[in-house]
């Protein structure tokens, strides 16, 4: 199951532009395939990002499918944000510019 970094607080899920594995930049959920990775980086990579509160994002287990709808509904525009609630839901908002 994949892990992806949440802020407990506000259900916040970490997103920004990655590389795919045919080296293509897209925007979507960042995750770790282990939970021991995900505990081990979340803190240097949030850190890394600049993220706001870098040690108060969470590691949140999420199904497969469920990672694949939120990049879904992504739709591969950075002006969107991904939250979450405790089962996954997703709700995705347009950026305050």
């Amino acid at each position: 199951m994949p892990y992806v970094a949440r802020h407990p607080g506000s259900g916040q899920v970490w997103t920004s532009i990655l590389t795919n594995s045919y080296k293509l930049e897209y925007y979507g959920v960042k995750y770790w395939d282990f939970e021991e990775d995900a505990l081990a980086q979340i803190h240097a990579y949030m850190a890394d990002q600049n993220a706001a509160d870098a040690d108060g994002w969470a590691v949140f287990e999420v199904e497969e499918a469920q990672l694949k709808r939120y990049n879904v509904k992504l739709k591969n525009n950075p002006q969107l944000i991904l939250f979450t609630d405790e089962t996954g839901l997703a709700d995705v908002r347009r950026r305050d510019v």
